[in-house]
């Protein structure tokens, strides 16, 4: 049976994009949109059709010969922003930097590097002209690769399985590629789609680059681009818990304390355990509350602190301040954190006294006592919205009895007339209830 031809051609778009051996042991990038005569001389076949306007050209090869197709692109634009990986055996693809009508890629692959996907979750950066065939050849007959300053290697983990996501196609965005972006792994956003991971809610693990997945699990980060977080290590456990050993540029200056250093400044950060760090502070307020609301306070407290797992503080300082006297800076921190929390705790206090004392007012105006429509307009609430509220649910009314408004105490315009008659009739003294700072 006669071998089919192979088409090739650039039509509707799109190239070709190949890699040849040449006889120094190197290989040569071979472009179809300008190299076709010599991909003809290698592989047979021949051009059998150009348009009119010379946008368009097809023909065909006999076979791949010495070929490797290492790409393809469209034409018709300037920058190229959708491109698959090609694959090169089957645990290896490559990504090389090209753009459309660029007869001479030598500058391109010169400023940009060559791209290596190993695996599902491996990237390296290489040279083309440098150490690309050097990495290839190590990859692709499974040696170690021993990374190099010309060679850049970042890994990726799946975090499907802690987080709910589910793998997309893979495709790329070569649109940053060409300068616009001082992220080199920006290009690749969409490579890795199962390793993107939400932004993690603690603004400790922001700093030290760790986030946590739905079933708990903390990994490593990086951001990739200006809107993505890719997990790059799922961690045994979480570092925050037990900080000893640096971590993401970060030193250790004390348990949960730590600082990193720029030109001149240190940026310093301590955190404590939520729970335990609010807990302590709702034990110390609890005892000035009444023994009778005590447990009702601690309660309260607790369901109505919306805290995250760390409560953190961080100051920057002078550099040689810092070095000068860490010990005071690393207790300006711990007072932080311990104001921090008091705030928080205290925040919540006052909306329970609020509560209580709503309850016992409410408790303390007798059930028969008529409240009218002027009632609320004294009260500060607007006419118009007092008629609404009447209108819908006392119509045709001017007046009701206390039991029947306590019905919608739970709404701010009704407690705000209740709070005015127990000012007026001198009923809120007698109800007052202060928690001591």
């Amino acid at each position: 049976m006669a071998k089919r031809n192979i088409s090739l051609g650039w039509r509707s778009g799109d190239t070709y994009l190949f890699m040849a051996p040449t006889e120094d042991g190197n290989v040569e990038l071979l472009d179809y949109e300008y190299d076709y005569e010599k991909i003809y001389n290698m592989c047979g076949g021949r051009l059998y059709y150009r348009s009119m306007s010379g946008c368009s050209e097809t023909g065909h090869i006999k076979n791949c010969g010495e070929l490797i197709r290492v790409g393809y692109y469209r034409v018709d634009t300037t920058y190229n922003e959708w491109q698959y990986p090609v694959k090169l055996s089957d645990d290896v693809s490559i990504m090389l930097p090209y753009q459309s009508h660029i007869e001479d890629k030598k500058g391109l692959l010169e400023n940009n590097p060559v791209v290596l996907r190993v695996g599902r979750n491996t990237l390296i950066y290489c040279h083309y002209y440098n150490n690309m065939c050097e990495v290839l050849s190590k990859l692709l007959t499974g040696q170690a690769l021993e990374e190099q300053p010309r060679i850049l290697k970042k890994t990726f983990v799946d975090v499907r399985e802690n987080c709910s996501r589910y793998e997309k196609v893979v495709k790329l965005k070569f649109y940053d590629f060409f300068g616009w972006s001082y992220n080199p792994w920006e290009f690749v956003t969409d490579l890795f789609s199962e390793s993107i991971i939400s932004y993690p809610g603690e603004r400790i693990y922001e700093l030290f680059h760790l986030a946590k997945c739905k079933d708990g699990t903390i990994v490593r980060t990086t951001r990739i681009g200006g809107s993505a977080l890719y997990a790059t290590e799922i961690l045994p456990e979480d570092p925050c818990e037990a900080l000893t050993d640096s971590i993401a540029g970060w030193k250790v200056g004390g348990p949960n304390m730590a600082y990193r250093l720029y030109e001149s400044e240190a940026h310093i950060v301590g955190w404590e355990n939520s729970e335990t760090a609010y807990d302590k502070e709702i034990e110390r307020v609890a005892r000035f509350i009444p023994d009778a609301d005590k447990e009702g306070f601690k309660a309260f407290l607790k369901e109505n602190l919306n805290f995250t797992k760390y409560v953190e503080f961080e100051i920057t300082d002078p550099k040689l301040l810092f070095f000068l006297n860490k010990k005071q800076q690393y207790a300006e921190v711990k007072k932080g954190i311990a104001r921090k929390i008091r705030e928080d705790v205290f925040y919540v206090a006052r909306a329970w006294r609020s509560k209580v004392n709503d309850e016992k007012l409410l408790e303390a105006i007798p059930d028969n006592l008529i409240i009218t429509i002027n009632d609320s307009h004294s009260a500060g609430n607007c006419v118009l919205g007092t008629q609404a509220f009447v209108d819908q649910y006392f119509p045709e009314k001017t007046e009701t009895t206390a039991g029947e408004l306590k019905k919608y105490s739970s709404r701010l315009e009704v407690m705000r007339v209740f709070r005015y008659i127990a000012k007026r009739d001198q009923i809120a003294g007698k109800v007052k209830l202060d928690i001591t700072a």
